[in-house]
């Protein structure tokens, strides 16, 4: 079920982040924000990975998730290409580790 959950939570975040990103300097700040995003979200998923049943852990599991929400608002519109393989390849990350679980 936990894999499941994250699965789908990595699925939601990244259709978010890749359906609003467009600009350019808004944009590589964002990039640069949502890459440490994402090493930090993969840190959280093989903590659960390593302890399913820490509920600290699923505390900061949710804190990501409502991290992710607010970096999607905030987002800029980041539709040139370089943004948009670079997010893709981010994105990608958090599925696999997801996948992992």
């Amino acid at each position: 079920m936990k894999k499941l959950m994250t699965i789908f939570g990595a699925i939601i975040f990244t259709s978010l982040i890749l359906t609003s990103c467009g600009s350019t300097d808004p944009c590589d700040k964002f990039i640069k924000d949502y890459e440490e995003f994402v090493y930090s979200y993969i840190d959280i998923i093989k903590k659960m990975k390593a302890n399913p049943s820490d509920m600290t852990i699923m505390s900061e599991y949710t804190e990501m998730l409502t991290k992710a929400a607010k970096m999607q608002t905030e987002s800029a519109d980041c539709t040139d290409p370089k943004y948009a393989d670079k997010l893709l390849k981010l994105s990608t990350k958090i599925a696999k580790a997801a996948a992992a679980m």
